[in-house]
């Protein structure tokens, strides 16, 4: 056993080839620098390589099992005469792994962004498949699915609320992630608890030789990052916080309430990372952020995210690595209606996770990788809570009281080459869930539709005391065909079961949204997905190509009766429905990864549709035929371009196009019992307008000079060039008739959020 480190920082390098000479035996390096080798007894000599690093050849004598480390130095050479990358450069047609998106640090930078930072999810819009919620909405949807179906980790925590200023900015800072990876299709066994894609953030570790400070000062928002040794090669820390100033932004807003409103947050984020010895490795990690948002002195929203992690990691001789985490994880949301001083109210809503996860590593051979390991998480769910604003008001106090659940999944799986041209990945993951105590759940007349007027009794759950099972079997399957070194092509098999979902009226995520477990009459989300690729690079990898087909089943996808009461609803199931579902398209994507001009073409062509299955009037949709979802965006077209001037000065340019995505509008108006009432069309019958934007940018980066001790950069952007007023929402109102308004008692409105060009500048800095 082996790890291969930078013998100038002491950090593991993943990806370097050990090669026993004279033999047709060799193995790459983890992504923690670790490698394997079988050998019998006797005298070999290695023989290491890695991208940007001085070739070693070392002569070993094997008398038994035992570990060594491997130190490497840079390569002298001329920076203009290479190209360094993150990853293989033909990866995304040797690789084993579909649907995979990989975010490098060069990539995130370069995107002209609102604040003039790198935003993670940001970048993931402009990949295929991926779409924003909103005009600036961190929420996405991959391939057709909800927000609430996507996992987002920062290693094994997971995160609730994943925005800022209601997805102005993501919550997780740049400064922070050494590499993100976004499984959109076939997703790994060792992930689980979302249907449709998994975000894995992998942070940063503190530097373990030196102290090193770097931020950024921007129009909206400032940073900072700082890192260094607490023990010298030992324990390392990483310390980076963030904070807003935006109220100049929502001031500028073309609307009257959001001009008038104010907006602030914060985050910090801490991990310290510890050498207990050769084969142990200590990883702590803490999280904290902040909102705050004041809309027209009316409604006061905050939202609190606290995470927090520990875990153990050991590297053995005949099992090559395994590792044991807790994580934690809350999301608290108050909101406080002010309008009226004698109705005023505050309204909780919160969810919490504690989990412990364990992984293990066993390389059989150079052709067999085994993964196996266990999760179990402890969910915690308050539904709501409300309470009067203060003395004066005559608002009543009450609460949902607890929803609690515990998830359990064990896992295993095998990677093996079969071959020079095909790789097979076959995993199996199973899963329960146990819906307990306490709890107060309503029982129904059967027979008849869910309502208030069909509500017989209720049974009452002591605490612990089990409500509802579930389990299910999640098969995992993929399988890749090397056609030969520059072409591949890939076919998967993914089924994934959610347990806990998100209760939105609505494709944009608002406070009101809360987390629902699966229950008595809440089924857990079903998803069944396959998809097929075609991978081609030309010119040595200069330029790639490829192609995806997939197609996506869901079943019990929770869909909201006309005019449902979400909010503080002790019975909140009279309010939703049972859908299927069905995704289907096919992602195409041109990228060139070399010379003065860098970036990529993607087309997405895209659907999402619903379908109910109810009986009786009040649980049915469109008459219980399909329908578009709020996620069907038929077209999505991203490009994305940089121009290198130079090794310091460059220029970008990113345009994205979408169809509009489906809305339910208004068809008609009448007046009867002494008020108007309006009726409206057919679900997501109507489109917003199609968006369209172009951003630009032009950055100066930091000096080339090693020895400079303060390095800055300068970033200057200009977003929605053509002044584009794209649609965040439209919306129906009663209004006072006038001449200004062709006397009209309703009006339909287009709300936009930018709707003129908006110029940034930033200034980033290191020392």
């Amino acid at each position: 056993n082996g790890l291969v480190i930078d013998g100038k920082t002491d950090k593991p390098l993943p990806g370097a080839i050990v090669v026993v000479k004279n033999m047709d035996l060799g193995v790459a390096s983890d992504e923690k620098g670790m490698f394997e080798l079988l050998l019998k007894p006797g005298n070999y000599i290695l023989f290491i390589s890695c991208i940007g690093y001085e070739d070693y050849s070392v002569p070993i004598k094997v008398l038994s099992s035992g570990d060594f480390s491997i130190e490497m130095f840079e390569k002298s050479i001329k920076l203009e005469e290479v190209s360094v990358y993150a990853r293989r450069a033909d990866k995304n047609v040797s690789g084993e792994q579909m649907s995979l998106i990989e975010i490098d640090r060069k990539l995130i930078k370069q995107l002209p962004l609102l604040t003039g930072e790198k935003d993670l999810i940001r970048s993931f819009s402009m990949m295929p498949g991926i779409k924003s919620t909103g005009e600036f909405g961190t929420g996405i949807s991959v391939r057709g699915g909800g927000n609430d179906q996507n996992l987002f980790l920062i290693e094994e925590t997971p995160l609730y609320n994943t925005s800022h200023v209601f997805g102005l900015i993501s919550s997780v800072s740049p400064d922070i992630v050494n590499n993100v990876n976004l499984y959109k299709g076939f997703i790994p066994a060792e992930y689980g608890e979302r249907a449709s894609s998994v975000i894995d953030i992998q942070p940063k570790h503190g530097n373990e030789k030196q102290y090193r400070a770097n931020g950024g000062i921007g129009l909206f928002s400032s940073r900072l990052a700082i890192e260094g040794p607490v023990l010298k090669d030992k324990i390392s820390f990483l310390v980076a916080g963030r904070s807003s100033y935006s109220d100049w932004l929502l001031n500028r807003i073309p609307d009257v309430d959001l001009a008038n409103s104010n907006a602030r947050f914060y985050d910090i984020y801490a991990n310290m990372h510890a050498a207990l010895s050769k084969k142990q490795r200590l990883f702590a990690m803490f999280y904290n952020s902040y909102d705050y948002f004041n809309y027209s002195n009316q409604l006061h929203y905050s939202n609190i995210n606290n995470a927090g992690e520990l875990k153990w990691n050991y590297s053995g001789s005949t099992v090559s690595n395994y590792s044991l985490a807790v994580t934690y994880s809350e999301n608290k949301i108050k909101k406080e209606d002010v309008e009226r001083a004698d109705t005023s109210y505050i309204h909780e809503h919160s969810i919490t996770s504690l989990s412990l996860r364990g992984d293990v590593v066993y390389n059989v051979n150079q052709h067999h990788t085994l993964k196996a390991g266990f999760s179990a998480i402890k969910y915690g769910i308050n539904p709501g809570k409300q309470m009067p604003y203060d003395t004066i008001s005559s608002a009543g106090s009450y609460s949902l009281g607890e929803n609690n659940g515990i998830e359990a999944a064990v896992h295993i799986s095998d990677n093996i080459t079969v071959n020079t041209f095909i790789s097979i990945y076959i995993g199996l993951r199973y899963s329960a869930f146990f819906n307990l105590g306490p709890s107060v759940v309503y029982n129904y007349q059967p027979g008849l539709p869910l309502s208030n007027a069909t509500i017989l009794e209720t049974t009452s759950y002591d605490k612990n005391q089990l409500i509802k099972f579930f389990h299910n079997p999640e098969p995992r399957l993929s399988v890749k065909y090397q056609l030969n070194s520059s072409t591949s092509t890939k076919i998967s098999f993914s089924r994934n079961i959610q347990y806990v979902s998100l209760i939105s009226a609505s494709a944009v995520q608002s406070p009101d949204d809360i987390w629902q477990i699966s229950g008595k009459y809440i089924k857990p989300v079903n998803s069944n997905a396959v998809a097929w690729g075609f991978y081609k690079n030309f010119k040595q990898n200069t330029f790639e190509t490829s192609a995806e087909l997939y197609y996506r089943h869901l079943s019990n996808l929770t869909e909201y009766k006309n005019g449902a009461n979400l909010i503080m609803n002790p019975h909140i199931e009279t309010e939703l429905l049972n859908a299927t579902g069905r995704n289907y398209g096919i992602e195409l994507l041109v990228k060139k990864n070399q010379g003065n001009i860098d970036g990529w073409v993607s087309y997405t062509y895209s659907r999402s549709f619903r379908k109910t299955n109810g009986r009786y009037t009040e649980e049915i949709i469109n008459d219980n035929e399909i329908y578009p979802s709020s996620f069907d965006k038929p077209h999505d077209l991203n490009m994305m371009f940089t121009y290198h001037y130079n090794r310091r000065l460059r220029f970008s340019a990113n345009f994205t196009y979408s169809t509009g995505r489906a809305v339910t509008l208004p068809e008609a108006i009448y007046y009867t019992e002494n008020s108007w009432k309006v009726s409206y069309r057919d679900r997501n019958s109507e489109r917003l307008p199609d968006y369209h934007r172009l951003d630009l940018s032009l950055s100066l980066d930091e000096s080339l000079r090693l020895k400079k001790k303060w390095k800055g950069s300068w970033t200057f952007s200009v977003l929605n060039v053509y002044g584009r007023k794209n649609a965040y929402s439209v919306f129906f109102k009663s209004e006072v008739p006038s001449k200004e308004n062709n006397y009209r008692s309703f009006g339909l409105y287009k709300l936009y959020i930018i709707g003129r060009p908006l110029a940034t500048i930033t200034y980033n800095f290191i020392f």
